[in-house]
């Protein structure tokens, strides 16, 4: 059995929220400006070293990682507040909780 961190909709905006303020401070006022279905990363003018450091920190704190392969889902504020709120669902904790214990497929 593994813990997983309580997520909302507001829970998930402070943590994509800290996860940008604290790469990148300086887009703090920007962010909250921001349509959140434009390209997140071209609007603040982030580049590839502040997107990996984002996602990293936004991995821990889901406590999942979040593989490379979903990065077209992380373009928006939009596309990250979907991607973290559906880490965070009773179904696909029951998935990795029964993949991580080899139980998965079994039953």
């Amino acid at each position: 059995m593994f813990a997983r961190p309580m997520t909302t909709p507001d829970t998930v905006d402070l943590m994509i929220t800290a996860a940008i303020t604290a790469v990148v401070p300086s887009v703090a006022s920007e962010l909250e400006q921001l349509d959140p279905t434009l390209d997140l990363w071209q609007e603040l003018g982030l580049d590839s070293i502040d997107y990996i450091a984002i996602i990293e920190r936004l991995s821990l704190a889901v406590g999942r990682d979040i593989p490379a392969r979903d990065a077209p889902r992380l373009i928006s504020l939009a596309g990250l507040r979907g991607y973290l709120s559906s880490l965070s669902t009773p179904t696909d904790a029951a998935m990795v909780a029964t993949a991580e214990d080899g139980s998965a497929g079994s039953g």
